[in-house]
């Protein structure tokens, strides 16, 4: 009896799942320059905010005509998803972390300029507990892969980045700008920093 209950609470969980994807608008930008609009299935987190481990190796959607496609971070330069009235862009970069060295995959870019930030949800992080989370990557304009940011002594790890930028680094410095600041770090270094 116990197995039958376990078994149906599963398959709720699972059917409550597929149904939190959403069929939403989006742009392939493919490396020749030609672009192809699209409807991507989309998962919600639980924060409303769309579930990107589950566009990095590969994005299903249907083109125009509604037919069922696979695209591979080696197919395309970026993806243009809009979801929730927010747009979001999902690049295809070469990874250099230990999990995907090598390998590209479709990564979200929050902030694009010199130094570039993406959320990568699928790490596995170096810390007690060990589970997969979330890891902000840095990229300079240099174009090399971008590098995982793991925050084990914050101000530390920003001057690592940062240390060209004496104002940005003294904002740091006086928790003006802390770890779940990350875009706004990043966008001051971009128009601010030289």
């Amino acid at each position: 009896m116990k197995t039958c209950w376990l078994l149906v609470v599963l398959v709720t969980l699972v059917a409550s799942h597929a149904e939190a994807a959403q069929a939403v608008p989006g742009t392939i930008f493919y490396f020749d320059g030609h672009k192809e609009e699209i409807k991507v299935m989309v998962h919600e987190l639980a924060n409303g905010k769309p579930d990107f481990s589950r566009l990095e190796k590969c994005i299903r959607y249907k083109d125009i005509n509604g037919e069922k496609k696979s695209l591979y971070p080696d197919d395309a330069q970026k993806v243009r998803i809009w979801f929730d009235g927010k747009t979001y862009w999902m690049k295809s970069i070469l990874m250099s972390t230990r999990d995907h060295r090598g390998r590209k995959l479709f990564v979200c870019c929050l902030v694009e300029g010199r130094m570039s930030l993406f959320l990568y949800q699928t790490l596995r992080a170096p810390r007690r507990g060990s589970g997969d989370r979330t890891v902000y990557l840095l990229r300079h304009v240099d174009g090399r892969s971008p590098k995982p940011l793991f925050f084990d002594g914050f101000k530390k790890t920003m001057g690592g980045y940062f240390s060209d930028c004496p104002a940005l680094m003294k904002l740091i410095e006086n928790r003006t700008f802390k770890e779940r600041d990350m875009e706004e770090i990043v966008t001051y270094y971009n128009s601010k920093c030289e």
